[in-house]
């Protein structure tokens, strides 16, 4: 098919229209996605309703943003959260939804969010929130290594040794203050990644982020995207640039020794 038929079918209808973009955890991208699958198969004219958005003005004159999670499907999930500004420039990017093969504008992204979860302080954390992390906690510290017996005596001969992996050639690299490529570094998934850093953390309670690139290897992009997930970066104070848990999953570690204790 040429250029100018793909074209042809962009509908550009909305391409004026303000749009918001907004980076949600994903607990509720997964519990909105479900709800979204269950409103395409029904006869509703409208979509489902995935929150409500409310806009208050402090006394500083600015505007607070907060979103209320509705509809069905998130039971047992955080409902309020803060809708926080990001600080960059937002891009020329557009807003596309594909429907019978037919591909659209929905808007012009005009502003950019960071969902969070609403909460006063750190000992008032929304306890779905603390169940949920919990879970997340206990999930990626579960060992999933398995040994198999090999009954056929002829497979002994046929194993080969283990090549040298690069991972120690990066590591005297980083020790040595030479700098090792990302395209040097395989990307792991993010439950193997929370799992290893869940279990420095355990070791030892702050790092800084060239510790944790040197423990775990991967490339500094995903590296940063899942320790925003699950730690904090101090910006003062003694551990000044350093990583930590973030409140919830000490929670998690403290609640777990009490357990520990009373069993």
């Amino acid at each position: 098919m040429s250029q100018t038929a793909q074209a042809e079918k962009l509908d550009a209808t909305n391409a004026g229209q303000q749009v918001w973009l907004v980076k949600v955890p994903n607990f509720v991208a997964q519990a909105w996605r479900a709800q979204c699958e269950q409103s395409k198969h029904s006869q509703q004219a409208q979509g489902a309703e995935l929150g409500r958005v409310r806009i208050e003005t402090n006394s500083d004159q600015q505007h607070d943003l907060s979103l209320t999670l509705t509809g069905t499907g998130v039971d047992g999930l955080p409902k309020e959260y803060k809708m926080r500004t990001q600080t960059a420039d937002v891009a020329a990017v557009h807003a596309f939804a594909e429907r019978e093969g037919r591909t659209s504008i929905q808007g012009s992204i005009v502003q950019k969010f960071d969902l969070e979860m609403n909460q006063a302080s750190e000992e008032h954390i929304d306890p779905r929130y603390r169940q949920l992390s919990r879970a997340r906690h206990q999930q990626a510290s579960t060992k999933t290594r398995v040994m198999q017996v090999i009954d056929d005596p002829r497979s002994v001969g046929m194993m080969r040794p283990i090549p040298v992996s690069t991972a120690s050639a990066n590591k005297r690299k980083v020790a040595r203050g030479e700098k090792v490529s990302d395209n040097k570094r395989v990307r792991i998934d993010r439950d193997q990644l929370e799992k290893l850093l869940f279990s420095l953390f355990e070791r030892q309670e702050h790092w800084t982020f060239s510790q944790l690139l040197l423990q775990t290897e991967q490339p500094v992009p995903w590296l940063k995207e899942v320790l925003a997930d699950i730690a904090v970066l101090n910006k003062r104070g003694l551990h000044q640039n350093m990583y930590e848990l973030k409140q919830e999953y000490k929670s998690n570690k403290a609640d777990a020794m009490e357990e520990d204790g009373t069993s």
